[in-house]
């Protein structure tokens, strides 16, 4: 089918529904989508993120959603903390982010999740960030790869900065930013070593290393700020994860001594 007839289908669609969104039944959670959309996820996407995030969130908690796409787990993550807690969704790609501005809104969760356009980094300032040209593309980043089509210049902010200007406690992280892993934890080492949040933190190797990091450099970031990593509910070891040459997905919680 062409883009336009397409259009046209989703228009009809989003006309049948009165605007009110298809409903999805992923990771046991019905969220609506705008109809262009709600087919992109599996019903089985991340079952560990799910898990890890309705452990982690609490009614009136403080989470942010760092790479928030089109805001399957911003809504999720809103649901969690109830209209009493705050969640910041980062999106620097403005056509993605406004799918996930409509998603919230779908959801009436646009009470307690503000969507936010900076890119998450080390530092805050500006940045050009890396845009593929495919459509809600969860692959555009800080860090450049040879899927890359474009650029544009954005505004980035640091979690520690962002954070310390609302006065803002945080309990949960989700953090996706394709590549930009290690400058996005430099970037919040202050609350990770103060307010001590859990993190679930996405993974991606070859991109770690485009932006002049690797995953022991992530590791040991970690483990200097007393932080356990486990894999599918088991704690890994460095080796295990410096080993890893793929996407993949863990989780962070902080020890005390």
């Amino acid at each position: 089918m062409s883009s336009l007839g397409k259009s046209l289908v989703y228009g009809v669609v989003d006309l049948v529904t009165v605007g009110q969104g298809v409903p999805r039944r992923i990771g046991g959670e019905t969220i609506r989508f705008p109809p262009r959309f709600c087919r992109y996820y599996e019903p089985d996407y991340e079952p560990e993120t799910f898990a890890f995030l309705r452990k982690s969130c609490r009614k009136g908690d403080v989470v942010l959603d760092i790479g928030a796409h089109i805001g399957l787990f911003t809504v999720v993550m809103a649901r969690l903390v109830g209209p009493e807690g705050r969640v910041f969704s980062f999106e620097p790609t403005p056509s993605t982010r406004a799918v996930l501005e409509r998603t919230v809104r779908l959801n009436q969760c646009d009470d307690r999740a503000e969507v936010r356009p900076e890119a998450v980094a080390r530092t805050s300032g500006r940045s050009e960030f890396f845009d593929t040209a495919d459509i809600v593309s969860n692959a555009n980043s800080l860090v450049p790869t040879d899927r890359h089509r474009a650029g544009f210049t954005v505004d980035t902010v640091s979690v520690d900065d962002f954070l310390a200007a609302r006065a803002l406690p945080v309990s949960c992280l989700k953090i996706d930013v394709e590549g930009a892993e290690l400058d996005t934890l430099h970037g919040a080492e202050r609350t990770l070593g103060s307010e001590r949040p859990v993190v679930a933190l996405a993974l991606h190797p070859a991109a770690i290393q485009r932006s002049g990091g690797n995953l022991r450099d992530v590791w040991r970031l970690l483990t200097s700020l007393r932080f356990q990593v486990r894999y599918r509910g088991r704690v890994v070891d460095e080796d295990w994860f410096c080993s890893r040459d793929g996407l993949f997905d863990v989780q962070c919680a902080p020890v005390e001594l």
